[in-house]
């Protein structure tokens, strides 16, 4: 398709979001045929912020045509943090998508980056948090979201939550979820600096 000069911008501009999607798929696969025997990370100091702009960038037509307003909230000139960018990208990806999935009438989803020290920790952290007006949890099933092959969702696999859950402790992080049915639900997630 790419070789037929009668393609217009926009037609390209598809194309290059369908062989990006190709390529995150096929990241998506080998991680889920490596799920249970974690491979090396090869982590990088890498800056979050532009990840999670290419997540939300990738989002993007699918956050249009579900009526939804992302709002972003984010703290420039972060220090780095050590990830490997492609499954922390996975991770973003997958929250962002339940969060779109849950709001099937439309509302607004909010992105937040910011710097924070916890206490409990003694430790500085990136936060980012992830947070939409959407279905919400259920309380009985709020503890069991990370759970391999558990799933709400029709034609769930139940494996989004549980790669993310994993990809994120791989990074030494941890993930916080508050969910109030019919309100919304905010995930938090903690990358150490």
């Amino acid at each position: 398709l790419r070789q037929k000069n009668t393609l217009n911008k926009e037609t390209q501009k598809l194309l290059d979001s369908t062989e990006e999607e190709i390529f995150r798929l096929t990241e998506l696969v080998k991680e889920l045929v490596n799920f249970s025997n974690p491979s090396k990370y090869q982590p990088e100091r890498k800056a979050l912020v532009p990840i999670l702009e290419k997540a939300i960038s990738l989002v993007e037509s699918d956050s249009i045509s579900g009526k939804i307003v992302i709002k972003k909230d984010f703290v420039l000139d972060l220090p780095p943090v050590f990830v490997n960018e492609k499954e922390v990208l996975e991770s973003f990806l997958n929250l962002i998508f339940n969060a779109i999935e849950s709001m099937p009438q439309g509302g607004e989803l909010r992105v937040q980056v910011k710097q924070i020290y916890l206490e409990k920790h003694e430790k500085e952290f990136i936060q980012v948090t992830i947070a939409d007006q959407g279905m919400g949890i259920a309380p009985e099933n709020l503890n069991r979201i990370y759970e391999r092959y558990f799933t709400t969702k029709d034609g769930g696999t139940g494996l989004g939550l549980a790669v993310v859950d994993r990809i994120i402790k791989a990074h030494n992080g941890f993930i916080s979820v508050e969910s109030k049915p019919r309100v919304g639900t905010t995930f938090e997630v903690f990358l150490p600096i």
